[in-house]
Order: structure tokens, then C-alpha cells, then sequence
């Protein structure tokens, strides 16, 4: 009996490790914007979405030779492995700063990788028969397609608050569309996107980012 007792716990302590080192695995921190997480996950997500660029910036500046050596192969003092990290890490703080505002105005809730994603999931698996509009939220892209779908509803939001244009403001965009009174509308959107994306260029520069 003290035998079998021995092993038994022997494997619920081998199943605890395993469990825990899996648990690790799964919420590995590549770095911490403003206090908010970025996963392994997040990190290779936008690596992949990222790569076709780096090659392409490669080949066109450097005619490169995309080989089993071109990842590491220095360029100017940098490697495309490196910029493809560099280029997904900004990504990632933009994309945290803009769910972390879509949090605090109500659009989403669990603003987490795996959160959203588990949202995008939910969604796929409803019935949506007679439904009009979007059926299908393609997984490869769902972090994208929420992160786009954030900031539509960020600009309609703090286009009637801090990101209110003035009516300066909106003549200087009416001018690319022309005076009639059909484009104000076009000119005030343009006017707000322009705000944000200067507010949300600041809140980068500015973001505390540990890795």
C-alpha cells in the first residue's frame, strides 16, 4: 500500500509540472505595454503578417537573395530577422493602446489575444441563418479584423468628444473634396481620422514598453 501510495503521488506531482510548464507555455510574455501583456501569440501573429514586408523591403532596397541565410544576413547593422521583430513589436504596442481605449469606452470587454479570438470563435459557431452582413470571422485574421473594427467605433465615439473637429479643421479637409455642402460629412471623418492618428502616434512614442 505504501508502495502504491509512493506512485501515486509520484505521478500527480509529474502531472502538476506538466500542467504548469504547459500553462507557462501558454501565456508566454515577449513584453508588457503600459502594463498590458503581449503574448508569444500576439508576437507571432503579427510576425507572420509582417514578413511579406520585410521581404519585399529587402529585396527592393538591397536586392537581396531570399536564401536559408537571408534572415540573418546584416544589412546597414541590421538583420531582417531583427527588423521582422522590431516591426511586429510596434505592432503590437499600437495594437495594445487601441483595444486598451476600445476597453474603456465600452466597445470590447476582454481585450486579451486569447480573448478575442475566443470571441471570434463564439461568433463563427452562432446561427446566423437569414442574418444580413458578416457571417464568418476568418480566424488567420480575427486580431486584425477587431483591432479595425475597434477603431471605426473609436472614431465615432471620440469624434463627438475629444476628437471633435473644429469647423477650421474640417474647411482644411473640405478643400481635398471640394466645397459642396455633400462633402462636409467626408471632410468631418477625414478630420477625426486625422486626429486620431495623431493622438494614437503620441500615445506610442509615450507608451512605457518593457520586454
Amino acid at each position: 500500500m505504501k508502495t502504491l501510495r509512493t506512485i501515486l503521488i509520484l505521478i500527480s506531482v509529474v502531472l502538476f509540472l506538466l500542467c504548469s510548464c504547459a500553462e507557462d507555455e501558454a501565456v508566454t510574455t515577449v513584453a508588457v505595454v503600459n502594463g498590458e501583456t503581449v503574448t508569444q501569440e500576439e508576437f507571432d501573429y503579427f510576425k507572420a503578417r509582417k514578413r511579406a514586408d520585410v521581404v519585399n523591403y529587402y529585396i527592393s532596397e538591397f536586392n537581396a537573395k531570399v536564401d536559408e541565410d537571408f534572415w540573418q544576413t546584416d544589412f546597414n547593422g541590421i538583420t531582417p530577422e531583427k527588423d521582422l521583430e522590431d516591426r511586429a513589436i510596434s505592432e503590437c504596442v499600437k495594437a495594445k493602446i487601441q483595444l486598451v481605449l476600445c476597453r474603456e469606452n465600452g466597445i470590447y470587454g476582454d481585450i486579451s489575444f486569447v480573448g478575442l479570438r475566443q470571441m471570434a470563435e463564439n461568433f463563427n459557431t452562432q446561427d446566423k441563418s437569414g442574418a444580413i452582413g458578416l457571417k464568418t470571422i476568418e480566424i488567420d485574421t480575427f486580431y486584425t479584423y477587431y483591432i479595425e473594427t475597434g477603431v471605426m467605433e473609436l472614431k465615432n465615439i471620440l469624434g463627438e468628444k475629444e476628437l471633435s473637429p473644429t469647423e477650421e479643421e474640417i474647411n482644411a479637409c473640405l478643400e481635398k473634396f471640394g466645397t459642396q455642402d455633400k462633402n462636409y460629412t467626408a471632410a468631418r471623418k477625414t478630420a477625426i481620422s486625422k486626429k486620431y492618428d495623431d493622438m494614437i502616434e503620441k500615445l506610442c512614442k509615450e507608451a512605457d514598453v518593457q520586454k
